[in-house]
């Protein structure tokens, strides 16, 4: 069992919610541990849980034709992954590698979705946070095609 410390309390994610909000979530998450190089989510693979990374930081990535796997980012404590678990039709579209041990919780989809619908405010507050999460990612990705095409 995964002792919910200030540190955890305070990383970006949860940070988004309140204590009441939190307190539900440490009860729904189960901490997963991944191993360097681990991939914790292969892309185009189907999703069942959305992760917050709570220790280490991993790679994302995305195949291109011609290309192969680029890297479009670090993904760091405090952070989601996994996000289209949430969403039709519930498709990784990234490869997601460990590259240092890597700690995170993982939250049943399904019953995230519950919950939105019975909490409107959690359910804003969550989807605020992936819509920032998922503005940030479109920016960094074409950052790094832009390179790609240029090179």
């Amino acid at each position: 069992m995964l002792t919910i410390n200030k540190e955890i309390r305070e990383l970006k994610f949860f940070m988004e919610f309140d204590e009441k909000y939190q307190h539900s979530l440490f009860e729904l998450g189960e901490i997963k541990e991944f191993a360097v190089k681990e991939i914790i989510i292969k892309e185009t693979q189907e999703l069942h849980d959305l992760f917050v990374i709570l220790e280490g930081h991993a790679t994302l990535g995305i195949t291109v034709p011609d290309k192969g796997r680029i890297n479009v980012g670090t993904i760091y404590p405090g952070q989601i992954i996994s996000w289209s678990a949430l969403f039709k039709p519930y498709i990784s579209t990234a490869v997601v590698t460990a590259d240092v041990p890597t700690r995170a919780m993982a939250f049943n989809a399904k019953k995230i979705q519950a919950w939105m619908e019975r909490e409107p405010e959690f359910g804003y507050r969550l989807m605020r946070f992936i819509s920032e999460t998922l503005s940030q990612r479109l920016h960094d990705t074409r950052f790094q095609l832009v390179n790609i095409v240029t090179i």
